[in-house]
C-alpha cells in the first residue's frame, strides 16, 4: 500500500508547492523554467490523487461538498465531506460520526444510544446533540456525588441496572460528556483518581 502511496501524485493536495512555482510562471514570466509542471498544475484544479502507469492512469475525482466549521469538517444537516460517486464523510467538530446521528432530528435520538457507543469523541457529539439534560433525564440518572464541575451518575443501562457514569465539562470546548466507571465507585474523586490513573486532581491549564 505505502510503494502506491509513494508513486501517486496527489492532484489538489499539491497546490501548496505547485503555487510557488506558479508565480514564477505568471508573474516573473519564467514560462520556460516552469513549463514541465503545466500538467500538475492542470490536475490539481480539476483532480484528486492519481497513480500513474505505463499505459494506463487512475485518477480520483476532487470531492464536490466540503463543509467546515473554522478548520475543522462540519455539517448538522448532511455530508460534510462528498465525492461524485457517493462516498460520504459525516462529522461533527472535526469528529467522523455515523450518518444517522446527522440525519436523525435530536427530539428522536434515543438517549440509551450513547451507553453503545465506544468512541468517546462520538460519545461528546451525542450528547451534545442530544442535550445533556435530556441525556440524564432519558436515562434515569441519579446523583450520588459532585464536586465541582464533575458529578457521579447512576444510569439505567435499560437491563434493569444502575451503573455509574462520570459526568463532566471539557473546559476548552465548554461542553458535557460522559464515561462510564468501574460498579464499586461511589465518589466523584474515586471516579477521577480510576479515570487518570493518579490520585492527583485534575486542573485546568490557562
Amino acid at each position: 500500500m505505502w510503494d502506491s502511496v509513494g508513486d501517486s501524485g496527489y492532484g489538489q493536495h499539491d497546490a501548496p508547492w505547485l503555487g510557488f512555482y506558479d508565480f514564477f510562471n505568471n508573474v516573473c514570466g519564467l514560462k520556460k523554467q516552469t513549463e514541465r509542471l503545466e500538467g500538475l498544475w492542470v490536475i490539481a484544479q480539476n483532480a484528486g490523487w492519481f497513480l500513474p502507469h505505463e499505459n494506463i492512469c487512475w485518477i480520483s475525482e476532487r470531492y464536490n461538498v466540503c463543509k467546515l466549521k473554522g478548520n475543522m469538517i462540519h455539517c448538522e444537516s448532511g455530508p460534510a465531506i462528498a465525492y461524485p460517486d457517493g462516498f460520504e464523510i459525516y462529522a461533527l467538530n472535526g469528529v467522523r460520526v455515523p450518518r444517522w446521528l446527522i440525519l436523525t432530528s435530536s427530539k428522536d435520538l434515543d438517549p440509551h444510544l450513547l451507553l453503545k457507543e465506544e468512541n468517546v469523541e462520538v460519545r461528546r457529539e451525542i450528547v451534545r446533540k442530544v442535550g445533556i439534560e435530556r441525556i440524564c433525564q432519558g436515562l434515569g440518572a441519579r446523583r450520588i456525588d459532585k464536586m465541582g464541575d464533575y458529578e457521579l451518575l447512576l444510569l439505567d443501562m435499560g437491563d434493569n441496572r444502575m451503573r455509574p457514569y462520570l459526568k463532566m465539562k471539557n473546559p476548552s470546548l465548554g461542553v458535557y460528556h460522559i464515561e462510564g466507571v468501574p460498579p464499586g465507585i461511589t465518589t466523584c474523586e474515586q471516579a477521577l483518581n480510576w479515570r487518570n490513573q493518579s490520585d492527583e486532581m485534575p486542573v485546568e491549564i490557562k
